[in-house]
């Protein structure tokens, strides 16, 4: 009797689990449409480009389209270390860790949140809603994050273990604007440069 591989449909426990991420998948994106119809926020600010020091002066205007139940409303200065990973990782026959070049990926780290509470918890009502706001840069932000991942260690580690098939990492700065509903809030966000 000869040894024969099925190379038939996978169980129905992988279609099962399929099925479940898939599901789970649209009632996200469902939530997100919802509470995206919720509300409106824009941003407006005295400027864009600031130096360590300066103060983010600007205006939130919300607009609610039906009622909402929201912990509250906040305008926060975010530090994002945007990361473009060329590492695929890996691990060879013998469990032992390997690196590759691989295709290129992006993503980032909030290495700096400063966050400044604008309204409290409450039902907010269909309506125009405008909050002005002043976030002071600190005077060493550039030099305090120099070098550190999201836990505020310095990232050493990375540096000397893994090979580096052209990574590159900057640091992204946002003027971000939120109303903090339960589940899924109504964020925007307005890019600025510090330097």
């Amino acid at each position: 009797m000869a040894f024969q591989i099925n190379y038939g449909a996978p169980p129905i426990v992988v279609w099962f689990i399929l099925g479940v991420f898939a599901f789970v998948f649209i009632l996200l994106i469902i939530m997100w449409l919802i509470r995206k119809s919720e509300a409106k926020i824009e941003i407006s600010i005295n400027n864009y480009n600031f130096s360590p020091g300066d103060t983010i002066t600007g205006t939130i205007n919300m607009t609610v389209k039906k009622p909402v139940n929201a912990n509250g409303v906040s305008a926060s200065l975010i530090g994002k270390k945007i990361v473009n990973n060329y590492i695929r990782e890996s691990y060879d026959v013998k469990g032992r860790r390997t690196y590759q070049a691989g295709s290129p990926s992006r993503g980032y780290d909030v290495i700096f949140e400063f966050k400044q509470p604008l309204d409290v918890k409450k039902e907010y009502l269909p309506g125009n809603y405008n909050y002005n706001f002043q976030i002071k840069i600190p005077q060493n932000i550039l030099s305090s994050i120099q070098n550190q991942d999201s836990n505020g260690v310095i990232d050493t580690f990375n540096k000397i273990s893994r090979p580096n098939f052209g990574n590159t990492s900057y640091v992204s700065w946002y003027i971000q604007a939120s109303l903090d509903t339960s589940f899924v809030g109504v964020i925007k966000e307005v890019q600025i440069n510090i330097g």
